[in-house]
């Protein structure tokens, strides 16, 4: 599961609020300015988060490899 919040503000973004909820943090995992966050079941990831702020161009680029994933499952 992909999620992808936008906030106005990256730096009031709560690391510590996504940990107690069972999320590692990634810091910005090589995108500049992202907040990212993943969680695990059995070593394996389940969940990632990938926090914007909202006037960033990488919104609409994630969405759009989205749409082209999902146009192209194979």
């Amino acid at each position: 599961i992909d999620i992808l919040p936008v906030v106005k503000d990256i730096a009031q973004v709560n690391i510590n609020a996504m940990q107690e909820l069972g999320y590692t943090y990634k810091g910005e995992y090589g995108l500049l300015f992202r907040r990212f966050f993943q969680k695990e079941q059995q070593g394996k990831p389940t969940h990632n988060v990938h926090v914007w702020e909202q006037a960033s161009c990488e919104i609409q680029r994630h969405q759009l490899f989205q749409q082209y994933l999902l146009n192209h499952p194979e």
